[in-house]
């Protein structure tokens, strides 16, 4: 745990970049271990430090929430090339990919229903799987694409089917996703999504 305001610094400002999203200064207290004025201070600090580098990168202040983000004026220049966000749906679908894969599209479309077809496609088009023609169907795997996305080891659909396999605890899942739990067999257990550290 680092002891020094420069390592507390540097602590606030590595969470607030992985976070990608705001983090409040209770979330940021907590992580540190630190009160959350010590919190306030430290942050405010690093918002005074980017603004005078006049970066590319900024860090805002809304009610209490501390962000990380592009400076507001280069942000139309570069949201080609920022990373998307996968929509529940498709998530849904590629879950079911990479837990069962190699799989036929037309085995997909029966756990699925119609729409996933246009879910192979997206998710073709993001780069997350590959959809071979064999026969009337495809056959469907992830991509390195997906694994880099999902920070794994190897792009290998057999390392990749086996990582979901072996995972040795339940899956957390909000009632939301209980049914794709059970449909695709795994251990799970039902998670509060406001209190997901219990």
């Amino acid at each position: 745990m680092p002891t020094n305001d420069v390592d507390l610094k540097a602590l606030i400002e590595a969470a607030l970049f992985a976070a990608g999203k705001p983090l409040s200064l209770k979330d940021l207290a907590k992580l540190s271990s630190i009160s959350e004025d010590v919190a306030r201070a430290l942050a405010d600090e690093l918002v005074r430090d980017y603004s005078l580098r006049e970066s590319g990168i900024e860090i805002r202040v809304f009610e209490d929430r501390y962000v990380m983000q592009v400076r507001a004026s280069l942000a139309r220049d570069v949201i080609s090339v920022a990373p998307r966000e996968i929509d529940a749906p498709l998530i849904r679908t590629l879950a079911i990919i990479a837990y069962k894969q190699p799989l036929k599209q037309s085995v997909l479309a029966e756990i699925r229903g119609n729409k996933s077809y246009s879910h192979v496609k997206e998710l073709e088009h993001l780069g997350l799987i590959s959809a071979k023609k064999t026969g009337r169907t495809k056959v469907l795997t992830t991509t390195r694409g997906f694994a880099d996305y999902f920070g794994l080891g190897s792009d290998n659909p057999e390392f990749v089917r086996g990582t979901v396999l072996r995972s040795s605890r339940p899956l957390g899942v909000t009632r939301m996703y209980e049914s794709l739990a059970v449909r695709l067999g795994i251990g799970y257990v039902v998670v509060n999504p406001y209190k997901p550290e219990a």
